[in-house]
C-alpha cells in the first residue's frame, strides 16, 4: 500500500473517531442532565423554614436558556433573580402567609412565606445579558449561554 494512500486512510479513521467521540460525549450530557431533571422532581417542594419550591421549566435554544418559574401569589415586588457562575438564584416573598394544618399527619401546622429556587444549568451563562420579566405569577428568565472561544 503506498504511503500516501495509507496516511488518506488513516486520516478519515480518525475523523470518524473524533465524530464518534463528540456523538458520545453529548449523549453522556443528555443522560446526565436528565439525571439532574428526575433527581429535582424526588425533592420536596418545601422547606420547614416556610420556604416553598417553585416549579419551573427550562427551554434549550442554540445560543441561550429560557426558563419559566410559576410563583402564584408571590409578591412580584420582592422577586430578586441572581446568577452565580451556571446558576439562576429565585427568591420572592409570598403576598400574604399560607398556613396549612394537619398537613403532616400528626395535627402539625405549616407557614409559608416565601419563593426559593436554585436551578443548575449544563453550561455556562452569561448573566449581564439576561432579561426577567414578571407577569400574573409567572418568571420568564432568558439567559444567554457563555461564548466559548478556543
Amino acid at each position: 500500500m503506498p504511503e500516501e494512500e495509507f496516511r488518506k486512510i488513516l486520516k478519515k479513521w480518525r475523523e470518524i473517531a473524533r465524530g464518534v467521540d463528540e456523538y458520545i460525549e453529548e449523549e453522556f450530557k443528555k443522560i446526565e442532565r436528565e439525571v439532574r431533571e428526575l433527581k429535582a422532581m424526588m425533592e420536596p417542594s418545601w422547606t420547614s423554614n416556610g420556604t416553598l419550591k417553585p416549579l419551573y421549566s427550562i427551554r434549550e435554544t442554540p445560543d441561550s436558556y429560557i426558563i419559566y418559574v410559576d410563583i402564584p401569589q408571590a409578591d412580584e415586588g420582592s422577586l430578586n433573580v441572581g446568577f452565580q457562575k451556571n446558576k439562576v438564584i429565585i427568591q420572592a416573598k409570598l403576598k400574604k402567609e399560607v398556613r396549612l394544618t394537619g398537613w403532616t399527619g400528626r395535627g402539625g401546622e405549616t407557614t409559608f412565606t416565601q419563593y426559593e429556587e436554585t436551578i443548575t444549568l449544563p453550561t455556562p451563562i452569561n448573566p449581564e445579558k439576561a432579561k426577567v420579566r414578571a407577569k400574573k405569577g409567572i418568571i420568564e428568565i432568558r439567559v444567554p449561554k457563555k461564548s466559548i472561544t478556543p
